[in-house]
């Protein structure tokens, strides 16, 4: 029986996220990388009327970080001015999950490895119109689904827009001739529709499609 281990249990790391800056060096990073670690500590970039405003968490910034954006500072400016107007389009480092979809599909164009297909079926009346305007409500407001991937510059960002299509689609299936729509075909409509590829630099990476539905299916 294995004995018990009454060594006291390690102190907990109490060094703070900024003071971890010292564990490599800043000045190797590029612009990029500077500000997605930026983003990691909290620390907001953005451009307004040609300067360069910073928002920043008590404590996040330290001594060397301070110093590294006074160096870089006119480099960083110039690539967010660069990259798009601001008022439009919102520039921001790819996560690491974002990083692997990206290269995914660089290797692998048109993979569907990423596609999470979703499906519901509505009991009752449903009016398109009015579901295609809360869609497109929904899309208002959450960025994420305004976002696509792009290369701007010789670097990769995740690009928000300002506003996107909504890619919403009606079928009418009471419309096919003959015996009508089998259990067995609406699922390969649904597979299929759901291993339709998407372009990563054309938001949004998401699109709905309504199905009217016969009766021996509703």
């Amino acid at each position: 029986m294995p004995g018990i281990d009454k060594r006291p249990e390690p102190k907990p790391d109490m060094t703070s996220v900024a003071d971890r800056d010292n564990e490599f060096d800043i000045t190797s990073l590029t612009a990029t990388e500077l500000l997605s670690h930026l983003k990691m500590l909290g620390v907001e970039l953005r451009v307004k009327d040609g300067k360069l405003l910073l928002n920043a968490p008590v404590g996040a910034l330290t001594s060397e970080l301070q110093s590294e954006l006074r160096r870089r500072k006119p480099e960083l400016l110039a690539m967010l001015e660069t990259t798009g107007e601001l008022d439009e389009e919102r520039f921001v480092p790819l996560t690491y999950a974002q990083q692997r979809l990206w290269l995914i599909e660089r290797f692998m164009p048109g993979s569907v490895a990423y596609n999470i297909p979703q499906s519901w079926i509505v009991e009752g009346t449903v009016d398109p119109e009015a579901l295609r305007q809360a869609v497109h409500r929904l899309m208002e407001r959450h960025a994420a689904l305004r976002t696509s991937i792009e290369v701007r510059n010789g670097e990769v960002f995740q690009v928000i827009k300002k506003s996107v299509e909504v890619p919403f689609e009606v079928t009418d299936l009471t419309a096919q001739t003959g015996t009508g729509t089998s259990q067995a075909q609406l699922v390969e409509i649904l597979v299929r529709e759901g291993r339709r590829p998407f372009e990563l630099d054309r938001a949004p990476l998401i699109r709905f499609h309504l199905f009217k539905l016969p009766d021996n299916l509703a």
